[in-house]
């Protein structure tokens, strides 16, 4: 089929004005003896030609072949263009190959090279017609202006095959009828082994929008997509299982009769980047990717999905999906990529532990390894609504979200895994995309099989009650976008549930069915979380993180329903005026916890004694307030393991630690404590396991002498020291 290439007025304006100058320099001879001028002449006539054959001409159809180069010549003997009969060949031999799988070859070459033509030569030839009941070939020139719509009804309604179109029309901004017609076209593709061309192909945008349009017939189809393209980063976005076919202009003779992967091969030998060195690229990432032990491919590929993210979020996810067992080896793989150079750290939490990690900046890496996900884990990659019932892969990522989210309420999805990518290149995109309540219950009910949900968009109303519907359901991320939301009940009937987060500064109250949820592993809030008091025969024995629960519920009664838990966050404020919070005995407390954090609770009496009872504790982090009072008091021989610790706008005056108190310790930072007007120097001096002193915004002159005398008295080479000064 041919789609009209759009018309332009502007651009046939600044065609014709880049002729007139060109013109005007070549009749004026105002060219340096360095440039070519014949090479000049070549262009300008080549800009003619292109200007005729795209503003001169109302349609392009099959007889009108696309201008050659004048380089190449026509043989219209063979019906083919000189050179590329050796390609044309290997092209229709690697289309009627017995691969049931789906095959995308890119061609990729310069401007008026033959890809065009070769994609023709292809398209009718004889063997193709009979091999292939359904063809459809699409001028992807314009894409922005190509529109979704058309692009459907052309494949539903090739023009060779039908001049009534059996669809009615529908309007562009029509959601449901787009949804309906993208149904009608994956249905019309299902059932047929096709061969898709898109010619001049520009952008990866447009493979981003229409990829998943097309189904993977697994069982036999063997059903192959052709696209022309001048860029390199188009053909390897679409991740290509083999070579893509590379088009050179045989400048010399010797080299018209050359295929295209025998020029590729001469590129590469005679160390030019040109066209091949991308493809050479990937062919590197496949021996790397080859060469990985099993567990480490999954731990890459998962990767590449996400881009870049969080360690506890990949640790989580790819716990949930059962790639990767047991739960605790995970950190452990990723510090295999990261000595392996595969895998980078993006930045780091103040006790020195790994924030965030991305793949290694290797584009092609990334691309191969997305590519790989699809054949190894079936992870799909969409960036519409009816993307999404379309695909049958285990798993979809949405990334550069352009679209509406876009549910069909009779079509169930396959898919066990959905993840929503925050888009880190497009910065434009509006990072709040409202996903509606009605779109949300339909997308609930129909998704039973989920085991992994992460909504990387906001959510402005109550999550339906349907979600408990998702009874496989393993980790959910939800942000809320709204102040009034409510935390359903019905989330806690999700009893397979493991993990999860909700990001939302408001404070959440959780219902009593909490407590049923046992195969918990991770609770995580950006809002203080209320627990409710828990019913005498339940314990979440598999609970060990736990962030942000108000401290109103440290008590005796829930934490003891927590024996193992290892991460505890607990915040405030204090809502009653006149109420004080102290912390229960040392032996209340879960004994395997190694990371506490106190934010804006107020604690009064001997908190800092009862923390330093704990046996197991590392990190301690007290900020905005978590103790009250003037002085903090650590007594002696008190937080025997810990290593590291953070003060943060505490109001403290003086920091008071006997010698033997923290002999473990290894980083200390404190920030925004202005009234803080003494360290330890005499305690600090003598923990031989001080490696990082870390002081941000202080007031007293007496904080920097001391913690100068400290590096002094520990060695540079030794102690890192930075002192920051709070200025006036």
């Amino acid at each position: 089929m041919d789609i009209q290439r759009y018309q332009s007025e502007e651009i046939e304006a600044f065609m014709k004005k880049l002729i007139d100058i060109i013109s005007e320099v070549l009749t004026t001879n105002a060219i340096e003896s360095w440039v070519s001028r014949s090479r000049i002449e070549f262009i300008n006539s080549e800009l003619k030609q292109w200007d005729n054959r795209c503003f001169r001409t109302s349609t392009a159809s099959s007889s009108v072949y696309p201008q050659l180069s004048p380089y190449l010549q026509w043989d219209k003997d063979n019906d083919m263009v000189q050179g590329l009969e050796n390609d044309a060949t290997m092209l229709i031999k690697r289309l009627n190959e017995e691969d049931p799988r789906q095959d995308v070859i890119p061609i990729v070459g310069p401007k008026g090279v033959g890809k065009t033509m070769l994609a023709r030569r292809v398209f009718e030839d004889p063997d193709i017609v009979k091999n292939f009941p359904c063809r459809v070939w699409i001028y992807a020139y314009n894409h922005s202006n190509l529109s979704i719509k058309k692009l459907l009804q052309g494949i539903i309604n090739p023009v060779d095959q039908s001049s009534t179109p059996s669809t009615p029309p529908i309007a562009e901004d029509n959601p449901q009828d787009l949804r309906d017609l993208a149904i009608q076209a994956y249905n019309h593709l299902k059932t047929k082994r096709y061969l898709l061309v898109f010619d001049d192909v520009l952008s990866t945008q447009f493979w981003a929008d229409i990829n998943m349009i097309f189904p993977n017939n697994k069982n036999g189809g063997g059903d192959r997509i052709i696209f022309t393209t001048r860029y390199d980063e188009v053909a390897l976005f679409v991740r290509p299982r083999r070579c893509p076919f590379y088009l050179q202009s045989p400048f010399h003779k010797e080299e018209s009769s050359m295929t295209s992967s025998d020029k590729a091969k001469t590129i590469i030998n005679s160390g030019e980047r040109s066209w091949k060195e991308p493809w050479n690229n990937w062919v590197s990432s496949e021996m790397i990717y080859n060469n990985l032990p099993h567990h480490l491919k999954f731990c890459l590929l998962y990767l590449a999905v996400l881009n870049s993210c969080r360690i506890i979020q990949f640790k989580d996810l790819i716990t949930a999906e059962g790639l990767v067992q047991p739960p605790r080896k995970v950190e452990k793989f990723v510090d295999d990529l990261i000595k392996m150079n595969l895998v980078e750290v993006v930045s780091k939490h103040w006790d020195g532990s790994i924030k965030e990690i991305a793949i290694v900046n290797k584009l092609e890496l990334m691309n191969f390894c997305r590519y790989k996900a699809r054949e190894e884990i079936s992870l799909e990659f969409a960036s519409t609504g009816f993307q999404l019932f379309l695909s049958e892969a285990n798993r979809i990522a949405i990334e550069r979200w352009t679209g509406y989210y876009g549910v069909h309420p009779q079509i169930p999805m396959k898919a066990r895994s959905v993840l929503i990518l925050k888009d880190t290149n497009v910065p434009s995109v509006p990072s709040k995309i409202n996903f509606g309540q009605e779109d949300l219950g339909s997308f609930l009910q129909n998704n039973s099989p989920l085991r992994v949900l992460d909504m990387g968009v906001d959510l402005f109303h109550t999550i339906p009650d349907e979600i408990d519907r998702l009874i496989h359901l393993r980790y959910l991320s939800l942000k809320f976008g709204g102040s009034g939301v409510i935390f359903q009940p019905s989330i806690c009937n999700l009893l397979n549930l493991q993990f999860l987060r909700v990001k939302n500064n408001r404070p959440r109250w959780l219902p009593l069915e909490f407590w049923r949820m046992r195969k918990l592993i991770s609770l995580s809030c950006s809002g203080v979380l209320h627990l409710p008091q828990p019913p005498e025969d339940l314990v979440l024995d598999n609970l060990q993180i736990l962030k942000n629960v108000s401290v109103l519920c440290c008590t005796d009664s829930i934490l003891s329903k927590m024996p193992n838990l290892i991460r505890l966050g607990v915040g405030g404020p204090i809502q009653h005026t006149n109420e004080t919070i102290s912390l229960p005995r040392w032996d209340v407390f879960p004994q395997k916890i190694t990371h506490l954090t106190f934010n804006q609770t107020g604690l009064v009496g001997e908190s800092m004694k009862i923390l330093g009872k704990l046996p197991n504790l590392e990190v301690l982090k007290l900020a905005f307030n978590a103790i009250e009072g003037d002085d903090l008091d650590v007594v002696d021989d008190g937080f025997c393991r810990l290593k590291c610790l953070k003060l943060e706008e505490m109001d403290i005056r003086k920091w008071n630690m006997p010698v033997g108190a923290m002999p473990s310790l290894e980083i200390v930072v404190i920030k925004e404590c202005c009234a803080l007007v003494n360290l330890p120097s005499e305690t600090l001096m003598k923990i031989g396991s001080l490696r990082e002193l870390k002081v941000y915004n202080y007031v007293d002159p007496a904080i920097e002498t001391a913690a100068i005398s400290i590096q002094e008295h520990a060695g540079k080479d030794r102690l890192q020291l930075q002192l920051v000064k709070k200025s006036n």
